[in-house]
């Protein structure tokens, strides 16, 4: 669960793409021609947590030491899931996860790590927010790059191209353009908090979108 630091910044792109299709090739995190997946980050009793993510009829289990498949079985409330030693039980505002070595119960979602984890787990590269208005930015290399604003109401999507990367000065810089607008990406390896949450950044980042600016903080996910 824990996200890394601002190497995505000095990582020569070669390697960052090859993160990328590596996680987006792998059958069992995609979501092409399926049911919309959710994400969950489930923080339990006991200091525990772990993160689920429910496909069409299955449920993936990412426990600390392992990863579990879990098919959907028949249930009184919410979605159950089990392979017979293994379940995991969402019940909606609350979960529960019990095998014949542990149990993870009195298990809650935090909403906020679950949308980072999700973009992570879709093979999103980074990821940065911003407010005034909100804003959100997901970039995929070889694929594509999302720009949402004014609380998801506006939805841009780019061919993601390759940066000019300034090794010196810790710079990432992108330049896309798709049939209608122009989108400039400035990510910098400079701390950053987020002004509504206070939360804690690696990078620093400016987007611009035809001729609006926009400020924030990121990360990278891979």
């Amino acid at each position: 669960m824990k996200f890394l630091s601002m190497h995505f910044l000095l990582l020569p792109l070669s390697l960052v793409s090859a993160c990328s299709s590596k996680t987006m090739s792998t059958e069992n995190f995609t979501q092409k021609n399926r049911s919309p997946v959710q994400t969950y980050v489930y923080h339990c009793a006991d200091n525990q947590s772990f993160v689920a993510r429910i496909e069409s009829e299955k449920a993936w289990v990412f426990l600390p030491t392992k990863t579990l498949s879990l098919p959907q079985i028949p249930a009184a409330s919410g979605s159950k899931f089990s392979n017979g030693s293994a379940t995991f039980w969402n019940k909606g505002k609350s979960a529960i996860f019990e095998s014949t070595t542990q149990i993870y119960k009195n298990c809650t979602n935090n909403r906020a790590q679950a949308i980072w984890e999700h973009a992570k787990l879709n093979g999103v590269d980074y990821r940065a927010v911003g407010n005034e208005p909100s804003w959100s930015l997901e970039i995929t290399h070889d694929q594509i790059t999302i720009f949402t604003s004014h609380y998801g109401q506006d939805r841009y999507e780019f061919e993601t191209s390759k940066p000019l990367i300034n090794t010196a000065a810790h710079t990432r810089e992108y330049q896309l353009q798709n049939s209608s607008h122009k989108l400039s990406i400035s990510l910098s390896a400079k701390p950053c908090k987020d002004t509504m949450s206070d939360q804690s950044f690696s990078s620093t980042v400016s987007v611009r979108l035809d001729n609006k600016k926009f400020t924030g903080c990121g990360k990278a996910l891979h």
